[in-house]
């Protein structure tokens, strides 16, 4: 039991621990700037669009490049990524959600959209955080968790 325990403990800062590396890769590289990503026990799910196939290659090849990554679920579409005046909040959202690797966010006309599980003692602490960079903010199927 203990041991079980401890391995689950070890999968949640593994996530975290990915989804921080994550972050990191989409502040440095345009072709995350369309995605939204979460991660679940070592499993990466992207959605939101890349602007060509060679984009979304590169993106998932850097994915695949994290060595703790034991699966990428890709619903990435191929259509056009315009870049607005929003895209700088959006990459201070995914900053906040790098701490929350169950939760996505949705940035458009700096109305902010999360969805995902975080545990119940963190669900106001994210509000907060996201409340602070964007009034508009919108908690869409956000589970609380234990």
């Amino acid at each position: 039991m203990v041991a079980l325990m401890m391995s689950g403990c070890r999968e949640g800062i593994r996530d975290e621990e990915i989804k921080a590396d994550l972050t990191m890769k989409a502040k440095e590289d345009l072709n995350f700037a369309g995605v939204q990503f979460y991660v679940e026990n070592a499993q990466v799910t992207l959605s939101g669009s890349c602007p060509t196939l060679k984009s979304r290659a590169l993106l998932i090849q850097k994915i695949k490049a994290i060595h703790v990554v034991d699966t990428i679920i890709n619903n990435l579409e191929i259509a056009p990524v315009v870049l607005t005046t929003t895209f700088g909040l959006k990459q201070d959202v995914d900053s906040i959600l790098s701490k929350y690797p169950t939760v996505t966010a949705l940035v458009t006309d700096s109305i902010v959209v999360i969805k995902g599980k975080v545990k119940d003692q963190e669900h106001g602490k994210l509000l907060r955080s996201l409340g602070e960079l964007s009034d508009q903010v919108r908690a869409d199927q956000l589970e609380r968790s234990l």
